[in-house]
C-alpha cells in the first residue's frame, strides 16, 4: 500500500477496524512547503485534538526529522494559544 499524498490538499478518513470514523478531515497540501517531497513531514500539535482541530494550518507542524518518525514517538507539543 502506497500512503503517500499527492501533496494537492487531500480528504483523510481514518477508521478503526470496526468501521468507526476516528478522522475525517481535509488538508492543504501548501501549508508547509518543506513537507513537499524527501524532507518533513506534518505533525499534529495536540494528537488528542477533537477532529476539527485538524483542518487548521496553525494546528501542524513540521516534524522533527526529515521522513518523519514512522514507529516511534513524535515530540508532543500542545498547539500554542
Amino acid at each position: 500500500m502506497d500512503w503517500r499524498s499527492a501533496n494537492e490538499g487531500e480528504r483523510l478518513v481514518i477508521k478503526a477496524a470496526n468501521g468507526l470514523t476516528l478522522l475525517d478531515f481535509t488538508y492543504d497540501g501548501g501549508w508547509y512547503s518543506s513537507a513537499d517531497g524527501g524532507g518533513c513531514t506534518l505533525v499534529i500539535y495536540d494528537p488528542l485534538a477533537t477532529g476539527g482541530s485538524y483542518v487548521a494550518e496553525a494546528n501542524w507542524r513540521l516534524s522533527a526529522a526529515a521522513g518523519g518518525s514512522p514507529g516511534a514517538s513524535e515530540p508532543n507539543f500542545r498547539q500554542r494559544s
